[in-house]
């Protein structure tokens, strides 16, 4: 009885001492562990630049034509135009259109007799179309009720355009109380995007 209380003590002091060993073990591979580390790290910078994109607008000569009559392209070519200059003043490409806003203060139901020429500065072989050839697409403006494409294109980088805009009634124009004493009102809306590729 006394051998086998003195087994199990020694026993029991062994399973103890064994235990101890391996909190030991486990609290020294831990710290060696953190003393033997090795971090690295990266010598430069990773840098993200955001390119730019912006195009400058600029216009002068607004159209105002008071008591309107129907004339002819000749006539029309005459006309003192309405100009705009649109410029990217980055280094992406910018893709461009130029829309014709018709504003809802204008009276004149009937656009089919409105012709306009639209011509960059140094086109002149640009003949002039009526107003309805052209597609519609979404309006911009607040006040607009109608918007029509008269152009797109691309600027690239630094790049400059000049464009004219001439408007007046076709010589065609009928003497009807539909069209007389109307006004006609819009503006020109320039829409431009970000196109890395696209002059491509």
């Amino acid at each position: 009885m006394n051998s086998k209380k003195f087994f199990n003590s020694r026993y029991k002091l062994k399973k103890g001492y064994l235990v101890l060993l391996l909190l030991l073990l486990i609290l020294f591979a831990g710290t060696s562990f953190a003393l033997w580390q090795i971090t690295f790290k990266q010598k430069d910078d990773n840098t993200i630049t955001t390119g730019c994109f912006n195009v400058v607008f600029s216009d002068k000569n607004p159209i105002n034509i008071k008591n309107a009559s129907p004339i002819s392209e000749e006539a029309g070519r005459k006309l003192v135009p309405y100009e705009f200059t649109i410029k990217n003043v980055c280094d992406n490409f910018a893709a461009y259109q130029i829309n014709l806003e018709i504003l809802d203060n204008t009276d004149l139901d009937d656009y089919q007799y409105i012709r306009l020429l639209l011509n960059e500065e140094n086109e002149s072989d640009v003949k002039s179309k009526l107003l309805i050839a052209n597609a519609t697409v979404a309006t911009t403006l607040d006040n607009a009720v109608t918007s029509y494409t008269l152009k797109s294109g691309y600027l690239e980088s630094n790049d400059t355009k000049t464009f004219n805009l001439r408007l007046w009634l076709d010589k065609d124009t009928p003497a009807i109380f539909d069209i007389m004493d109307k006004v006609f009102d819009s503006k020109i809306v320039v829409n431009t995007t970000y196109s890395k590729d696209a002059y491509n």
